[in-house]
């Protein structure tokens, strides 16, 4: 019997997940948002609240966009959401081992000038639950207690900031 090398053998965590984000070249200003599961075992699964994946990302500061030059932050409205629990299962997205996920994000909300200067977008917050195996394995008890042995949490912060025009 062989025993499993450190890569087969390590934890996963919340730092399995990274999150990317790069430019696209829409009509609008927008960002794609990437999130991989880098562990190579093991299925990840999270709540996408307040996460850059979140319709809500880009008003409730999730994203975060500064001038380039100046870096004085573009201040946006800040939006705390209250949720009804247990989430909803379609809340709760799902990534094989190295899988996955994209969204893009319009960056044309009204507080948002659109004056033509560089910016940089980054992503930053909490995961609020992470599971460590796919989604129909989540108990509706660990749905809607987002909490106990088997949940992951920790910070998030996109690996480097996309620089573009507003």
């Amino acid at each position: 019997m062989t025993t499993p090398g450190p890569q087969h053998a390590r934890e996963p965590s919340v730092d399995d997940l990274h999150i990317f984000l790069s430019h696209t070249w829409q009509p609008v200003p927008t960002v794609k948002v990437t999130i991989q599961n880098t562990h190579p075992t093991s299925y990840m699964s999270f709540l996408s609240w307040d996460t850059p994946v979140d319709p809500s990302a880009l008003n409730t500061g999730v994203l975060t966009i500064v001038y380039a030059v100046s870096g004085e932050p573009i201040l946006g409205p800040g939006l705390k959401l209250n949720r009804l629990l247990p989430p909803p299962r379609e809340d709760i997205i799902e990534l094989a081992p190295q899988e996955t996920i994209e969204v893009d994000i319009d960056l044309s909300a009204p507080w948002i000038p659109g004056d033509g200067k560089l910016v940089k977008v980054h992503a930053l917050g909490e995961w609020r639950a992470v599971w460590a195996k796919g989604k129909d394995e989540i108990t509706d008890e660990e749905l809607g207690a987002m909490s106990g042995p088997g949940v992951l949490r920790g910070p998030f912060r996109s690996v480097r900031d996309v620089e573009m025009e507003l």
